[in-house]
C-alpha cells in the first residue's frame, strides 16, 4: 500500500510540475503578445516621424512668403540677417544652422507669436499676428522649407504645425 500511495504522490507532483510548466509557457506567450501589440501600435508613429523628417509638410504659400519678405525688409532687416534679404548683424541670423537648431521641433505658433510679441525690439512698428505669420513664412522659405497651397495660419491652428526639416 505504501508503494501505491507513494506512486500517486509522485504522479501528482509530476502533474503539478507539468501544469506549472504549461502555465509559465502561457504567461510567456501572453507577455510576448502584449509586447508585440505595443510595438505594432508604435510602429506607425515611428514611421510617420521618419517620413515627416524626410519630406516635411508645406507650411506656407509662395505669395505669403513674398509678403513676409517685404515686411522683413521693413521691420527686421536692420537687425537680422536673412539670406540675401539682409546682412545686418545686431540680432541673430535667421538663416543658419543655429536658427534651425533652435526652432526645429517647436511649433510654428511659437515662432509667429515670438515675432509678433517681441519684434521689432526698437518698437518702430507693431506687427499683427497675420503679418508675423507672413514674416515666418519668409524665414521658413529662406531656410529651405517648401511652399504649398495653404497659408501658414496665424491662429491656434499654427500650434499643430511643427517646424521640422
Amino acid at each position: 500500500m505504501k508503494r501505491g500511495k507513494e506512486a500517486e504522490r509522485q504522479s501528482g507532483r509530476e502533474n503539478t510540475e507539468g501544469q506549472s510548466a504549461r502555465g509559465a509557457k502561457r504567461q510567456s506567450a501572453r507577455r510576448f503578445a502584449r509586447a508585440f501589440l505595443c510595438l505594432s501600435a508604435a510602429l506607425p508613429l515611428c514611421l510617420s516621424v521618419v517620413i515627416r523628417a524626410q519630406s516635411p509638410a508645406a507650411l506656407y504659400t509662395k505669395p505669403q512668403a513674398e509678403r513676409g519678405a517685404d515686411l522683413f525688409k521693413e521691420a527686421c532687416a536692420s537687425c537680422h540677417t536673412l539670406g540675401a534679404l539682409s546682412s545686418a548683424t545686431k540680432g541673430p541670423s535667421l538663416s543658419d544652422s543655429a536658427f534651425l537648431t533652435k526652432w526645429t521641433g517647436k511649433t510654428a505658433y511659437e515662432l509667429i507669436y515670438g515675432i509678433q510679441s517681441t519684434m521689432p525690439n526698437d518698437f518702430s512698428m507693431e506687427l499683427t499676428m497675420p503679418q508675423a505669420a507672413d514674416v515666418t513664412a519668409a524665414i521658413l522659405q529662406i531656410n529651405g522649407f517648401k511652399d504649398g497651397d495653404k497659408e501658414l495660419p496665424s491662429n491656434d491652428d499654427a500650434k499643430k504645425l511643427v517646424i521640422a526639416k
